[in-house]
């Protein structure tokens, strides 16, 4: 058996996440230095505080709802449409030695 890990801090990531406090839903991808982005958050909404909380949401049916993944440490206004939302994981994914495998549906 093989496998192909993409860390969340990976600019290769994409996983569908939710505020715990105001649900507001979007995709964490990583920035590629230990840290990860809400992309694609509308400028003009109210979403998004700092300290929030973030899991997953289950909406990409890769990951199942309700793990943590971090927290909120600041939210970036761009011009334009959109705010980027940068999430601080909750563990350093540098020091990790032991992962777990998820498995959907084996007998």
């Amino acid at each position: 058996h093989e496998a192909r890990v993409v860390m969340i801090t990976s600019e290769e990531s994409g996983v569908a996440v939710i505020s715990v406090t105001d649900r507001m839903l979007g995709i964490l991808t990583g920035d590629g230095q230990g840290r990860c982005l809400i992309k694609y958050v509308m400028a003009s909404s109210n979403l998004g505080v700092v300290g929030d909380e973030i899991e997953t949401s289950g909406l990409d049916k890769v990951f199942p709802a309700g793990i943590k993944v971090g927290r909120i440490i600041s939210i970036v206004s761009e011009k334009g449409m959109f705010k980027q939302i940068l999430v601080q994981p909750y563990f350093d994914l540098r020091e990790l030695e032991v992962v777990g495998v998820l498995r959907e549906n084996v007998p």
